[in-house]
């Protein structure tokens, strides 16, 4: 039976995580095996510094991500959801485009977009109570290293991507590739900007509608 490896990508603060937390539950309602590779610390090379003045600017980029790691535990996931049958795989992270070896693991990439860079930065922030000192820290941070890493690592590599993609994603379970079983990843993912402020259950099921086409389910 069909299986989707799928990314979700975007800004820090656009709501990647509480989309691929949605997404998962929605799926699995509709009778889907998910598994979720989450943007998890472990994957993270530098030692956390949480005095932003203080942080380095390349915890932002992608020599702060153990790829090997990453790749291997979707591999891993995806060979699960393979075993399972009719499975989805959610990678979420903030440099999904940013490493080859896992472009070449995924099918599908989510792009979340629309949410301007003022209002992601206030959501960073807002995550939990900060005094006025980090939270200006933070801001700084923030317009300084994390919104223009992710224009670099993510938005263009997006926009490259959708200058060469498919015109259409795949129907009826026509999958471009099943990485894991052919055993030779060279496809690169087909990518799907969605506008995140139209709402969170409107998201949800744009990226529902992404996803179903790969697993035949039109």
């Amino acid at each position: 039976m069909p299986v989707i490896v799928c990314g979700v990508g975007g800004p820090s603060g656009s709501g990647k995580s509480t989309l691929t937390k949605k997404l998962a539950v929605t799926l699995e309602q509709r009778g889907f095996n998910v598994h979720v590779v989450p943007e998890d610390p472990k994957y993270f090379l530098f030692p956390f510094q949480p005095d932003y003045t203080k942080r380095d600017p390349l915890t932002e980029t992608p020599v702060n991500i153990d790829w090997p790691q990453l790749c291997q535990d979707v591999q891993l996931r995806t060979k699960d959801a393979q075993k399972e049958g009719n499975g989805v795989v959610l990678v979420e992270n903030f440099l999904l485009l940013a490493n080859t070896n896992l472009l070449h693991l995924l099918d599908l990439a989510l792009i979340l977009t629309g949410v301007e860079q003022e209002e992601c930065r206030k959501r960073r922030v807002n995550r939990q109570q900060r005094k006025a000192e980090e939270a200006k820290a933070l801001s700084a941070y923030y317009d300084d290293h994390v919104w223009p890493s992710y224009q670099r690592y993510t938005l263009s590599v997006a926009q490259e991507l959708l200058a060469k993609k498919r015109v259409n994603a795949p129907q009826g379970g026509d999958r471009a590739s099943n990485h894991v079983s052919h055993g030779t990843p060279s496809v690169n993912p087909f990518v799907q900007l969605l506008n995140a402020k139209v709402g969170p259950e409107a998201l949800v099921e744009e990226a529902v509608q992404c996803i179903l086409p790969w697993l035949g389910k039109c």
